[in-house]
């Protein structure tokens, strides 16, 4: 049970009785008082289920992004894809864990990095800004979002041993609709098929008479371009995901 300081100002407003039971052993003046309200209900078991029962009414009321507000469009963002699942295998994720972190991505953003969502969600995991996933440019990381998941997703594994990877999404994200995580394993399995069959970065040569061009682009957009002259004469620019350009080296 939350303390009445932790307690959320909207589960106040919508169940006005909670404060007398998380006050009963702060308050001694109030003990009768909670006492006769547990007696009405029967037991702390009752009111726990109650207030489980107010988080599950408002986070079915307000966790569905309106998509006329926020619109997702129809196909994943290779690169944050691949952010994802290299972010997933650095931190030892298991088959099952990758699998849940591809599944709650397709279903929140179709794995793209949003800046938009229900109230303070952002980025791939819609993760709420002010909930312990980070601030507003943190979440807008796809590394750090998916740090977050991964971390989450592999404490809870060992509870999940025995349910789908839907089940362990369902787990880290606590959406309304829990079912969904489930239902996108099949296009979820897909991309994650699709990243581990590829490189992390997409790179082209080109020549052009003694000159020797080379483009490489990262999961975060930057792209690198190495132009090398007949005499071995190097010169690499950088463009960063904005359009700057940046002469990185040159020699």
């Amino acid at each position: 049970m939350r303390d009445l300081e932790t307690a959320p100002p909207d589960l106040l407003k919508v169940f006005p009785m909670f404060p007398a039971y998380v006050s009963l052993d702060t308050q001694p003046g109030m003990r009768k008082q909670g006492e006769t309200m547990l007696g009405r209900i029967g037991s702390t078991a009752v009111v726990a289920g109650i207030v489980f029962s107010v988080f599950a009414a408002q986070a079915s009321a307000t966790t569905t992004r309106p998509d006329q507000a926020c619109p997702v469009p129809a196909s994943r963002d290779i690169a944050v894809t691949r952010s994802v699942y290299r972010t997933g295998v650095g931190l030892g994720a298991s088959d099952k864990v990758l699998l849940a972190g591809f599944e709650a991505g397709w279903v929140e953003s179709h794995m793209k990095n949003l800046t938009c969502g229900d109230r303070a969600s952002l980025g791939v995991f819609q993760q709420q800004v002010g909930y312990g996933w980070g601030t507003a440019d943190e979440i807008m990381d796809p590394v750090h979002a998916a740090t977050e998941f991964f971390t989450r997703a592999k404490a809870l594994e060992p509870r999940f041993a025995h349910d789908t990877a839907g089940h362990l999404a369902q787990a880290v994200q606590i959406s309304c609709c829990p079912e969904r995580y489930d239902q996108a394993r099949g296009i979820a399995q897909k991309m994650l098929d699709e990243v581990r069959a590829q490189p992390a970065a997409a790179a082209t040569t080109k020549t052009a008479s003694s000159w020797t061009v080379s483009v490489t682009v990262d999961d975060t957009h930057r792209t690198d371009v190495v132009v090398t002259d007949g005499t071995g004469r190097k010169v690499t620019v950088t463009v960063s995901a904005d359009g700057r350009p940046q002469v990185a080296d040159q020699r």
